[in-house]
């Protein structure tokens, strides 16, 4: 159990192979609680350089600040419900955003691989009990 600011618990569903889906929903909820989905969702801009971050304005740079902060956070959650294996895997993204497209790039295309294997299957079933009909 991991607990935010204000003392509450809540619980941090681990990602498996099976349930892709129901983790995608159920850690959704739990970074819009936060209020981290929308920046999960659609990321930050970073400066392309230390110089371009100089020269912003106070007020400017401080929303980078909080933007980076809030996204160390929200990597930090989405860490939290991976397994070693996983984990090592998007370790290399350096946002969460990223992260989140990793994850989702990965397991959707592993439903998909699944399910042409299944028409596959079922087509060579149905070729099956025609044959011994």
């Amino acid at each position: 159990m991991a607990s935010n600011n204000n003392n509450s618990q809540f619980y941090i569903p681990c990602l498996t192979k099976q349930n892709y889906d129901l983790w995608c929903i159920q850690y959704k909820a739990l970074l819009r609680s936060q209020k981290l989905w929308e920046l999960v969702e659609e990321g930050y801009t970073e400066p392309e350089s230390t110089r371009e971050e100089t020269t912003m304005s106070n007020a400017k740079r401080q929303m980078l600040r909080q933007s980076r902060k809030k996204d160390n956070k929200a990597l930090f959650m989405i860490y939290q419900g991976l397994d070693e294996a996983t984990l090592e895997m998007v370790a290399q993204t350096k946002t969460s955003n990223e992260a989140w497209k990793m994850l989702n790039k990965t397991y959707i295309g592993v439903k998909k691989t699944k399910k042409v294997w299944l028409q596959a299957l079922r087509g060579d079933f149905e070729k099956l009990n025609k044959v011994i009909r």
